[in-house]
């Protein structure tokens, strides 16, 4: 039985520690009490640096009180998605998708959290609405006959020249 734990561990340990992905575990008062490297990395900071932090100090979005908030009214059933900002020890911030789900180990509840930088996909997301907006404007201005429509016939856009024409 004591190889079976040991062995857990070990797995639990290897899997979090190749995560991509920033791991975060915190007690109910919303300190931080363990992270994987992920998370060191993408904060600036040691083992032993953040976990003297709180949740507040790492997310911009919530304070003491907006924790305890969140804390009690997560419920254990199930992982909640939520976006978010995080700050980096250097002061510089990020925005961060968290999925966290809350935990039960040797009696205690934590909420065990996995941070993506959405970075990079904020910044395509803002690339793609751009795009449309040229796009948009380039058909408003043409003057032709010009519209647009979706796989059921319902239409998206219509040319300026379309919309006059039609009324």
């Amino acid at each position: 039985a004591q190889q079976a734990v040991v062995s857990s561990e070990s797995r639990y340990r290897r899997l979090t520690e190749s995560a991509q992905d920033a791991i975060y575990l915190a007690d109910e008062q919303g300190r931080i009490v363990d992270v994987n490297e992920a998370a060191c990395q993408v904060l600036g900071g040691s083992l032993e640096d953040i976990t003297q932090l709180n949740v507040w100090d790492i997310d911009i979005n919530y304070s003491e009180e907006g924790f305890k908030e969140f804390w009690t009214s997560s419920d254990s059933s199930g992982a909640r998605l939520v976006e978010s900002v995080h700050r980096r020890l250097d002061g510089s911030t990020f925005p961060v998708e968290i999925s966290a789900f809350k935990l039960v180990e040797d009696g205690n509840q934590y909420f065990y959290g996995l941070a993506r930088d959405i970075t990079e996909r904020l910044a395509d997301q803002e690339e793609i609405r751009q795009s449309r907006e040229r796009l948009n404007l380039v058909i408003d201005n043409m003057p032709v006959l010009i519209h647009a429509h979706d796989e059921e016939g319902n239409y998206v856009h219509e040319g300026r020249w379309q919309l006059m024409i039609n009324g």
